[in-house]
């Protein structure tokens, strides 16, 4: 139970750090594009997450040499690391498509609006799928969220 908890924090930390690097490589005087600013946060957030992980969730079974470390190191980049960085890259690309399909969405909505639209039906029934207010809503609520990372202008 204490790896699993251990794995837990670390990946929340991790995942802090990744938005914390998405933001400063965005924001700064002379940003990286959005992509290549995802890409490199994730990486810098597998790359932290893999130390903690060798230093202290699974520190009882610790590497018995450089040689076996960096093969754990380049397995982790190859398995987790790849597999995040495309899951971002294709999230990112998606959330900023989105953002500049309904610019207005970070101009004229709030995210107080999405609880009210889920409280009142404009047709006045509640035949509405569930399955689709769901995906209209998150959509709707990544759409948001993305104004706060990229809020410069898209080109």
């Amino acid at each position: 139970m204490i790896h699993f908890i251990r794995f837990n924090v670390v990946g929340v930390l991790g995942f802090a750090l990744q938005s914390g690097a998405l933001f400063a490589l965005t924001h700064r005087e002379h940003p990286l594009g959005y992509l290549a600013a995802t890409a490199a946060a994730v990486e810098l957030a597998v790359l932290n997450n893999f130390v903690w992980h060798q230093r202290w969730t699974w520190s009882d079974r610790p590497s018995a040499t450089t040689g076996e470390t960096l093969r754990r190191l380049a397995k982790f980049n190859i398995t987790n690391g790849a597999v995040s960085i495309t899951g971002n890259l294709v999230l990112m690309s998606i959330l900023v498509f989105s953002r500049r399909s309904n610019r207005v969405l970070c101009e004229q909505e709030s995210a107080e609006s999405v609880a009210a639209k889920g409280f009142v039906d404009p047709t006045g029934s509640f035949s509405i799928s569930h399955l689709t207010f769901f995906i209209r809503h998150l959509l709707y609520l990544f759409s948001v969220a993305s104004c706060l990372f990229v809020d410069r202008p898209l080109g």
